[in-house]
């Protein structure tokens, strides 16, 4: 509280409609949990800068190619 958080979000785009912010990552490993705070800023600067109420957050996993 208090503070200032500085870091880029790497993407926001609408996938079917809906405002999403996407982070990408280059982990070997695939390990969403280890992102819950970082989701939850995303986000929240998101909607309060954009305006969007309840924006989506996806990891796209460059190794993998997969989106989660």
């Amino acid at each position: 509280e208090g503070g200032i958080l500085q870091g880029p979000i790497d993407l926001v785009a609408r996938i079917d409609g809906r405002l999403t912010v996407i982070d990408y990552k280059t982990d070997r490993v695939e390990e969403p949990g280890k992102y819950v705070a970082q989701r939850k800023w995303y986000v929240e600067a998101a909607r309060r800068l954009l305006g969007e109420s309840s924006p989506d957050f996806k990891l796209v996993y460059l190794r993998t190619g997969r989106m989660i």
